[in-house]
């Protein structure tokens, strides 16, 4: 789940539209279910970093980060992360003429 945030502000007494742009991605805790917010999302495409800085989802209040294995999470719709976010030497494992997954 990846989102860019909008809003309208005021500027000078007239309605403006301002683009407040915020990427950010949501992934779950295999084990718990809990949501968890990617807090950089170039650590979990880097094959070579085995966790990532997230946030739990919990409550109203935001959590603060903390370092959370990839092995424990997959997308909300329950598909596993893509191996060439986990493995760095994901091409090795394929045959000749095999099609990456």
């Amino acid at each position: 789940m990846v989102g860019t945030l909008f809003s309208n502000v005021l500027t000078n007494g007239r309605a403006a539209h301002r683009r407040i742009e915020e990427t950010w991605m949501l992934l779950q805790d295999k084990r718990t279910g809990s949501l968890i917010e990617v807090v950089e999302i170039v650590d979990l495409v880097n094959p070579a970093k085995d966790k990532i800085s997230g946030r739990v989802q919990s409550g109203q209040e935001e959590q603060d980060q903390e370092p959370i294995a990839k092995d424990t999470l997959i997308f909300p719709s329950g598909e596993d992360l893509p191996r060439c976010w986990v493995e760095a030497d994901y091409r090795e494992h394929e045959t000749p003429g095999s099609v990456p997954h």
